[in-house]
């Protein structure tokens, strides 16, 4: 029994050190990419703005590949404040449907790229007490991966329900879907249900996992549904009505 408890701690205090130099990497990688990507972003700008023809539009590419990495860096962060608890919210009272008009701005140009139909139905829309960037980087993830996963001409619905007490934001796609054995994993951190060999999808598989932190942090929920490979999938975020909403 001895040697099994002192084998045990030996194991616990390996898994802390892990833990510590993922959490360290993580800092230190987002910090040192956020120098060297402001100078990529400042000058793809000023070429895209300043030239015309071949140039303007490699310059396009650039500053949106540097806004994708951007997004990575900002998730990195983000994580890292998660698993020290030390994520700071601004709350007020917000409606609901605002904040998914919100996250929807930032993605509506991506979806028309691809020629996806975005269906809205927010009319059981309800106040809620929410840091409102937070929460809109969470459904932004939510509706980044719908839109990611969903092919050419797909269908994105996106619908708000009033429960007694909660909220729903329910985004429902008509893409990849997920296994139903693979549903609760989709959140764990650097989860892909595509094998990173072979995947088609980009991502470092942190964003579901940065959505539950972040509506957990507002005493939300969130979960995923799915009938399976090939027949799309539905997420929910559940958030608290804000008192005098009730």
């Amino acid at each position: 029994n001895a040697r099994q408890t002192e084998a045990l701690r030996k194991a616990y205090a390996e898994l802390d050190k892990l833990d510590k130099l993922k959490t360290d990497f993580i800092a230190i990688a987002s910090h040192e990419l956020r120098t060297p990507l402001s100078v990529i972003l400042g000058f793809a700008s000023f070429l895209k703005e300043d030239s015309q023809g071949e140039v303007s539009e490699l310059a396009s590419a650039v500053l949106n590949s540097a806004l994708q990495l951007r997004s990575i860096i900002e998730d990195m962060t983000n994580l890292r404040f998660l698993h020290q608890g030390t994520l700071e919210t601004h709350c007020e009272e917000v409606s609901t449907a605002q904040i998914v008009r919100m996250a929807l701005g930032e993605l509506q140009a991506l979806a028309q790229a691809k020629g996806q139909r975005l269906l809205l139905n927010l009319e059981q829309d309800a106040l809620i007490h929410v840091d409102r960037a937070k929460i809109g980087m969470a459904l932004t993830n939510i509706l980044n991966n719908a839109i990611k996963f969903t092919p050419q001409g797909g269908e994105i619905r996106i619908s708000l329900e009033r429960r007694s007490r909660e909220v729903w934001i329910r985004v429902a796609d008509s893409g990849v879907g997920i296994p139903p054995e693979l549903l609760d994993k989709v959140f764990d951190e650097f989860f892909q249900v595509e094998d990173h060999m072979t995947r088609r999808h980009n991502g470092m598989g942190i964003g579901l996992s940065i959505v539950r932190g972040m509506v957990e942090a507002h005493n939300g929920r969130v979960w995923a549904e799915s009938a399976g490979t090939g027949q799309g999938s539905v997420f929910t975020v559940a958030l608290p009505i804000a008192k005098r909403s009730n």
